[in-house]
């Protein structure tokens, strides 16, 4: 079973507390990694090894999704890993294959230091189809509020305001990880 994980890991660099995630492809459990990259705090990608890959057509189809979901791969972990994140790791399995072979789902899987399974979440990609129809959804939702007449009020001192979550993160991660075909 093929497989990626992430693993934060934490270092000092000059009396700060530095973090950065250690991205490894594994071709089954309990080997060591045939690609590992470094994803630094700034979203940097800088390749580890890759010895173990003897194809240069997976060696550049992996640098590719790197270079396009790193930035994905960093938000899912913090999204799902909160506060002290050394040791612990984000394991992308594909799952739910079709009859032509291609995954439709990607099991994420977020554990804690020791290993033990923390939660376990099953993504599938939206569809072209199913993002026109909730974007549809969204615009007329807006239109329907619209035509109301608008009041001022004044925002009471400390208050804040509900931040929107953006997901879109995640479906983007699963669409390139599926398309990677690992």
């Amino acid at each position: 079973m093929r497989y990626m994980k992430v693993v934060a890991q934490e270092g000092a660099e000059g009396g700060v507390s530095v973090g950065s995630r250690i991205v490894g492809f594994y071709d089954r459990a309990e080997v060591d990694a045939v690609y590992e990259v470094k994803i630094d705090r700034f979203g940097n990608v800088q390749r580890l090894s890759a010895d173990s890959i003897h194809c240069e057509e997976l060696v550049g189809r992996i640098e590719r999704f790197m270079s396009s979901a790193s930035l994905d791969i960093k938000r899912m972990f913090d999204w799902n890993h909160r506060g002290d994140q050394n040791g612990k790791s984000m394991e992308l399995i594909a799952e739910g294959h079709a009859t032509d072979g291609i995954a439709t789902k990607v099991k994420f899987r977020f554990l804690t230091e020791d290993g033990q399974v923390n939660n376990e979440v099953f993504l599938s990609p939206q569809t072209d189809a199913a993002r026109a129809r909730s974007a549809e959804l969204e615009i007329r939702g807006t239109e329907a509020i619209t035509p109301g007449k608008k009041r001022r009020s004044k925002k009471k001192p400390g208050a804040v305001l509900p931040e929107v979550q953006d997901t879109r993160f995640m479906n983007r991660l699963c669409k390139a990880y599926i398309a990677l075909n690992w």
